[in-house]
């Protein structure tokens, strides 16, 4: 633990050694908040990685993404095999559709017949 001391404006300095084990390089931007009374400064990457596992951790061992698409089907019409409830036996469903999605490296639409 090192100990800092607050100067004019309210500045602080990050010891050379905390911004070597942490990556910090001059010109990073840092998200300052307040938590339990402590001051914690964190970049913009670990801040997402905190969210991304306390969402994984909330969902615990549910797999949202097949209940949303079991949701969706249901609400569709659709069954878990991806047929419509009303089709006959052997009988898959007609038409066609476009999917499209979003993620971090870009988003796209497929389309798709059944």
């Amino acid at each position: 633990m090192a100990l800092v001391k607050m100067g004019k404006q309210g500045r602080i300095v990050i010891p050379a050694e905390i911004r070597s084990r942490l990556d910090f390089e001059e010109g990073d931007e840092l998200r300052v908040r307040v938590d339990e009374g402590r001051l914690v400064l964190e970049s913009p990457s670990a801040a997402l990685a905190a969210v991304r596992k306390k969402l994984s951790e909330g969902a615990g061992s549910r797999n949202l993404t097949d209940e949303l698409i079991e949701r969706r089907r249901a609400e569709s019409g659709l069954g878990q095999a991806g047929r419509r409830a009303d089709a006959g036996a052997g009988r898959t469903g007609s038409g066609s559709g476009q999917v499209s999605w979003q993620s971090e490296s870009g988003s796209g639409q497929s389309n798709y017949e059944r």
